[in-house]
C-alpha cells in the first residue's frame, strides 16, 4: 500500500514537473520569430484585388460614377496550436476587427473607402481567412493616361484573447495600383466670329484648337456647311499635344479661308459658314477614343462691286479705246478751229 502511495505521489510530482517545464520552456523551445509564442500568434494580413481588370483603363470625368473597386483582405495566424486556436475561435465566435485607413494618392486621382473595417474570424488557412472591401475610385479629366497611381490602404487588427491563446495587434500597408484611359476633351473656337471683304477678297479666321484630355489627340474637320457659290477650306488633321505633357503645347492655331461668290454687279451680302471638328485617339484597346464633335460659325460681310470673271479685261480695253477716240476727236476739234 505504502508503495502504491509513494508511485502516485511520485508521478504526480513528475507530472508538475513536467508540464512546468513545458509551459517555462514553451516560449522559447517553440517559438517562431514571427509568433512570438506557442500560446501567442502575430496575424499576417494581406490583400488582394478581386478582379484586377476593374483597376485598368479607369476613365477620368466617368459621366457613370466612380468606379468601384473590390479587396478581398486576407488575416490568418500560423503556429504549431494554430488549429487549435482557430477551432477554440469558431467554437467561442472570437473576431478580431480590421480597420483601413486611405493613404495619399495624387491630386488628379480621388478615393474614398466605401467599408472602412471588417470582422475577421481566427483563421490558419490562407484561403479561408477571406474577406472584402469596396473601393470607390474616380480620376479627374487632367489625369495623365494610362499612368499607374498606387493607393496606400494601411490595415490594423485589434489584439484578441481566445482562452489561453493571445492573438497580437497587427498594421500593414498594401497597395492597389489602378490608371487612368484616354479621355478626348477638346475645345475649338475662331477667335474673330466675323469679318467683311470685298468681292474677290478671301477671309481667314484663325482657329484655336484646344487638347483638354490626357494624351497626344489629333483634330479632325469632318464636315464644312457653306453657301451656294461660297468656299470654305481648312487643313483636315493637325495633331495637338496633350495639357498634361510637361513640354506640350495644348493649343494651336489653324486657318479658315472663306470666299464669297465673285458675280458680276454690286454685293452686299452677309453669311454663316459653320465647320465641325472632332478630336481622335487611336491607342490599342481603348473604345473611349473620339470625343464629342464641336461646330464653329462664323460670318463674312461680302460687300463692293465686282465684275463677271472674263469682262474685265473686255472693259477695259472699251474704255481705253474710248478714251482714245475721245482723245482723237478732241484734237480734231481743236485742229479744225485753228484753221
Amino acid at each position: 500500500m505504502m508503495n502504491r502511495l509513494k508511485t502516485v505521489k511520485a508521478s504526480m510530482i513528475i507530472s508538475i514537473l513536467l508540464t512546468s517545464m513545458i509551459i517555462s520552456i514553451a516560449p522559447s523551445s517553440f517559438a517562431q520569430e514571427d509568433q512570438g509564442g506557442l500560446f501567442r500568434f502575430v496575424p499576417y494580413i494581406d490583400m488582394n484585388v478581386d478582379n484586377i481588370e476593374d483597376t485598368r483603363g479607369i476613365l477620368p470625368e466617368d459621366p457613370r460614377g466612380a468606379t468601384i473597386i473590390k479587396v478581398d483582405v486576407f488575416y490568418q495566424i500560423q503556429g504549431i496550436l494554430a488549429k487549435n486556436c482557430e477551432k477554440l475561435a469558431e467554437t467561442y465566435s472570437v473576431q478580431t476587427q480590421i480597420n483601413v485607413e486611405l493613404g495619399e494618392v495624387p491630386s488628379y486621382c480621388s478615393v474614398s473607402l466605401i467599408d472602412q473595417s471588417t470582422q475577421a474570424y481566427i483563421m490558419s488557412s490562407y484561403e479561408k481567412a477571406v474577406k472584402q472591401i469596396r473601393l470607390a475610385v474616380k480620376f479627374l479629366k487632367d489625369a495623365p493616361n494610362n499612368v499607374d497611381v498606387r493607393i496606400p490602404l494601411t490595415f490594423t487588427s485589434t489584439a484578441v484573447n481566445v482562452l489561453l491563446y493571445q492573438v497580437e495587434s497587427e498594421t500593414t500597408t498594401k497597395h492597389v495600383i489602378v490608371s487612368p484611359s484616354y479621355i478626348p476633351i477638346i475645345d475649338a473656337y475662331a477667335t474673330k466670329e466675323l469679318k467683311e471683304v470685298t468681292p474677290g477678297e478671301i477671309a481667314v479666321f484663325d482657329v484655336e484648337l484646344v487638347n483638354q484630355g490626357n494624351e497626344l489627340t489629333e483634330f479632325r474637320f469632318t464636315d464644312i456647311d457653306a453657301p451656294d457659290g461660297w468656299t470654305a477650306a481648312i487643313r483636315s488633321e493637325t495633331k495637338v499635344e496633350s495639357a498634361t505633357a510637361l513640354d506640350g503645347e495644348s493649343s494651336k492655331i489653324v486657318q479658315l479661308q472663306v470666299t464669297p461668290p465673285y458675280n458680276f454687279g454690286y454685293h452686299d451680302e452677309q453669311e454663316q459658314i459653320t465647320i465641325t471638328v472632332q478630336g481622335f485617339y487611336f491607342a490599342k484597346g481603348n473604345e473611349n477614343t473620339t470625343s464629342d464633335p464641336i461646330p464653329i460659325r462664323v460670318i463674312v460681310r461680302n460687300r463692293g462691286f465686282s465684275f463677271q470673271p472674263g469682262i474685265e479685261m473686255a472693259a477695259i480695253v472699251i474704255l481705253i479705246v474710248v478714251l482714245l477716240v475721245l482723245v482723237f476727236i478732241f484734237r480734231t476739234r481743236i485742229h479744225i478751229r485753228k484753221k
